[in-house]
């Protein structure tokens, strides 16, 4: 068993190192040795975590992750949101990852950017969304349209050429 107590003006962070990430936040955990370990206490000074929110908008849009030295966390399928609170100073790196049919747009809120990846120091508490889009309507009409005219020119070539089109009505039967 190990207990994290902390110095006066300090407080408990969480474990790192060699252990279940569930217990991490835990000041007293249990740990079997059955086999050698690292183990770190992670202690931050009064009012020095700040929390980080995350946000994958639509959230069938994509993937957002936050990686730090603690470890990474995401969004995923229902949950569009994370939010985790980490010391003063920490780096973070977001990267965002489009789901099928769909484009990511960039990086809103208290951190901005075009790219995918972007990484930062925490110095206070933000909100960011990943912004994704999916192939708007009209692209796709345009498309689709496209590919039936295209084969509208086809079928006229086909018949025209084979002899069986010899006056406008035979092109297209009624």
């Amino acid at each position: 068993m190990l207990t994290a107590v902390p110095s006066e003006g300090y407080q408990f962070y969480r474990w790192s190192g060699d252990i279940d990430a569930n217990a991490a936040g835990n000041a007293t955990i249990h740990v079997v040795m059955d086999k050698a370990r690292s183990i770190t206490a992670d202690f931050v000074a009064p009012g020095g975590l700040y929390t980080i929110t995350v946000n994958a908008s639509p959230s069938l849009g994509g993937t957002a992750t936050i990686t730090t030295s603690f470890g990474s966390f995401n969004t995923s399928g229902n949950e569009s949101s994370v939010s985790i609170q980490y010391p003063s100073g920490t780096a973070v790196n977001l990267s965002a990852t489009a789901a099928a049919g769909y484009s990511f747009d960039g990086w809103k809120g208290d951190v901005t950017s075009s790219q995918g990846n972007v990484s930062f120091f925490v110095d206070s508490s933000k909100t960011i969304t990943a912004e994704f889009s999916a192939p708007s309507s009209f692209q796709w009409g345009w498309a689709v349209g496209g590919v039936a005219a295209l084969l509208l020119v086809v079928l006229l070539i086909v018949r025209f050429m084979s002899g069986r089109a010899k006056k406008p009505d035979d092109i297209l039967p009624m």
